[in-house]
């Protein structure tokens, strides 16, 4: 089993579009490690897409470490229109995608956990790790849906946090970690980003696969992760990668 480091970085939507974060952030980066594949977490079959070319990158190695990053933020205010299509939208890419991309991606955790033997667990092993939000808390929720109509948004968190929390029980036996983070009010185009990245690179993964990484959190996370000498590959992921510059090769 190479030691060398893989990270896999997929992107679907950022949360609130700030021109200041875009692909040409990613395009920059011109690391010969940091490839792309195509995804959108709201549609099962790109997610299936995703896991077969991220599965040619990672082999037997297995994927280490999933960041479920990608995520939106729609104006939705308790006693404003009442829109399903805008609820269900923001569950479908905060809740529902993070599911059903864990799902999709567990034979290969499970791989990449099977290469260690013992009690040790950590995102070096094998692990998925939600990115929340503090408005994801029910007990600490005080303004309501604010300023920024942030029902639907915390409505979504709140179900991600429970995903990860039920996933952790589920997959303990596997000896897969499942964690969630909340970072803060960050830097982005949704707030500082340095507590999520010194709490996940203190520990390097083989192998890391990055919702949302375009911009903000996520664009953060490859640059630190591509920092690390070891590393084999960083796999962006995109859901219109004809805009980024660095491609997939055929293996």
């Amino acid at each position: 089993w190479s030691q060398k480091r893989n990270f896999v970085i997929i992107q679907f939507l950022s949360r609130r579009v700030n021109p200041g974060y875009s692909f040409k952030d990613l395009n920059a980066i011109t690391d010969s490690r940091l490839k792309v594949v195509k995804i959108d977490v709201t549609c099962d079959q790109s997610i299936k897409d995703a896991f077969a070319q991220v599965e040619k990158i990672v082999g037997d190695s297995g994927l280490n470490l999933l960041l479920n990053n990608a995520g939106i933020l729609p104006s939705y205010f308790t006693t404003g229109a009442i829109s399903r299509e805008t609820l269900m939208k923001c569950m479908n890419v905060n809740a529902f995608g993070p599911a059903i991309v864990s799902q999709t991606f567990l034979p290969l955790l499970k791989k990449a956990s099977a290469h260690q033997s013992g009690d040790h667990w950590g995102v070096d092993r094998a692990a998925i790790v939600n990115i929340s939000s503090f408005w994801a808390s029910v007990s600490q929720n005080q303004d309501g849906s604010g300023k920024l109509g942030s029902l639907a948004y915390k409505m979504s968190k709140s179900a991600l946090n429970q995903l990860g929390k039920t996933m952790a029980i589920d997959l303990a036996n596997d000896k897969i970690l499942v964690a969630q983070f909340c970072p803060g009010w960050v830097k982005t185009d949704m707030g500082n980003m340095g507590g999520i990245i010194a709490a996940i690179t203190m520990v390097y993964p083989a192998s890391v696969f990055i919702t949302g990484a375009n911009r903000g959190i996520g664009l953060g996370l490859v640059r630190e992760f591509l920092k690390v000498s070891s590393v084999k590959n960083v796999i962006a992921g995109a859901r219109n990668p004809d805009n980024a510059k660095v491609r997939i090769s055929s293996m």
